[in-house]
């Protein structure tokens, strides 16, 4: 009996050090995640930036020229 819980204890022991490597991984990837979206959030500002000095404030800009880019959700994290 000793020799089971003894097994089961080193069992428990490597499945917490498992489960911190992954919580350590999610970290990155959301981390990751939210330098992207502030990235993206950055270029279109830029984008909206150039085209009002391109074409003015009130400026009618053809659809086919404006850059679509999709629309990232707060769903990330």
């Amino acid at each position: 009996m000793p020799e089971d819980i003894e097994a089961l204890s080193v069992a428990l022991l490597a499945e917490r050090a498992r489960a911190a490597r992954v919580e350590a991984e999610l970290a990155v990837a959301r981390a990751k995640a939210s330098d992207d979206t502030a990235l993206i959030a950055h270029q279109r500002l830029q984008i909206e930036k150039l085209t009002r000095q391109l074409y003015g404030q009130h400026s009618v800009i053809p659809r086919q020229w404006k850059v679509s880019l999709p629309r990232i959700g707060g769903h990330l994290c």
